[in-house]
């Protein structure tokens, strides 16, 4: 009899413990996958650190905003009348590439 419940909470232990260890994977590896073709989609994100990212979402056809997004806030950086980076080609080193060079741009 003893060593059922051992083993019950044995297994149960696992159990648990595999469910936690998959919420951890989830939230570590949550990424920006879910693009939406509404009107508002997100083109392309940028990691800064562990918790704060660049994201460029596109509004309608043409318009794009850069956002600095953190734990706390929203931000927006920068907004594009035109689009920078199209959204069927964007990958990080567009992104990286199209934001270095409108960084280093002097204001008009």
């Amino acid at each position: 009899m003893q060593d059922n419940i051992i083993q019950v909470s044995m297994y149960l232990s696992i159990i648990v413990g595999l469910i936690l260890c998959g919420a951890y994977l989830l939230k570590k590896m949550k990424t920006v996958g879910f693009q939406t073709q509404g009107p508002i989609r997100i083109v392309a994100s940028l990691s800064l650190g562990l918790k704060e990212k660049l994201v460029l979402i596109q509004i309608g056809d043409k318009q794009q905003i850069l956002l600095g997004v953190s734990p706390e806030k929203i931000e927006k950086i920068q907004s594009f009348d035109e689009a920078i980076v199209r959204s069927d080609e964007a990958d990080l080193d567009t992104f990286q590439d199209k934001l270095k060079e409108i960084m280093t741009q002097s204001p008009n």
